[in-house]
Order: structure tokens, then sequence, then C-alpha cells
């Protein structure tokens, strides 16, 4: 099931234009508006895996994803960090591809941050199920928006 994330901007984008915006910014907003984004691994057999998320944002000038180190995705990530991130902007008629190499951030700031930006978050990775949240940034970075009709926005 997908988790409604809290209705918040990031401090670099409400004071800033979008003109003015970081590549980095603009990434997270336009893929935050689309408010679920797919992520593609690779599995143990080299079979491509897709899936949807909601949880992105901004920590620290990087774009941080999160996902349960119990999961295959969190397998996949860390056997092969290379991954793309693609969200659909329908109403635009524009798509998003994001990729970078994944890193691991174990620190509890991380989380922390992934907990305010989506409170339910609590409700499953907590000390009573055992679950535990993994953090990862993404280096590496290229960020594109296309379209069916204009040049490639190159963001980053």
């Amino acid at each position: 099931y997908f988790i409604k994330t809290k209705n918040t901007k990031h401090k670099s984008q409400s004071k800033a234009s979008n003109k003015e915006m970081s590549g980095i910014a603009k990434t997270i907003e336009f893929i935050n508006k689309c408010g679920v984004f797919f992520i593609a691994t690779v599995d143990e057999n080299e079979q491509a895996r897709v899936r949807p998320f909601s949880l992105i944002f901004e920590k620290d000038g990087k774009i941080y994803i999160g996902m349960g180190d119990h999961k295959d995705v969190y397998k996949q990530v860390v056997a092969h960090p290379r991954i793309e991130l693609s969200s659909f902007d329908s109403a635009a008629g524009k798509w998003i591809r994001v990729t970078g190499k994944a890193v691991r951030d174990p620190s509890p700031e991380a989380v922390a941050k992934a907990f305010e930006i989506i409170p339910d978050l609590h409700n499953i990775y907590n000390e009573k199920s055992g679950l535990k949240m993994a953090m990862f940034y993404l280096d590496e970075l290229h960020s594109v928006i296309s379209s069916f009709t204009n040049k490639p926005d190159i963001l980053i």
C-alpha cells in the first residue's frame, strides 16, 4: 500500500522561484508533484525489477530514498547500487529519469527525516515490528525531465 506523504515544502523550494531552484530541488519538486515514483533495480538473476515508492527528500544537498532492510529491493540496491528512478506527470505530459549510485547512510538523522516526512512509517518501522528503515542517498547523480514535444531538460 502507499503511504501519504506529509504536504511540506522544503526550505529551498519555498524561498526560491522555479528559475532559481537547484537541480536537486527541481528533481524533488517534480517527483513530489507526481506523488509516486518508480525504482528500477536488478535482481540476483540480472532481471530488471521496478516498484513504486513515495519517500524521497533532500538532505545535505543530496537526494535520499528509503526502504525496509528486510525487502528484496534493499538486497538488490546493496548488491547493484546503480539504480534509476522515474516518475510521470500525466497532466503535463512530462517524465523524469534520475540515475545514480545508491550509497547507504546509516545515520539516525536520515531516518528521522524520513519519519518527519511520512509519520505513518512509525507504524511499520518500530521496535515492536523489529523492521528497520534503510536510507540511501544518490551519488553520481543525473536527472532529466523529458516530454513528447520538447527537448530534454537536464537538471543535474
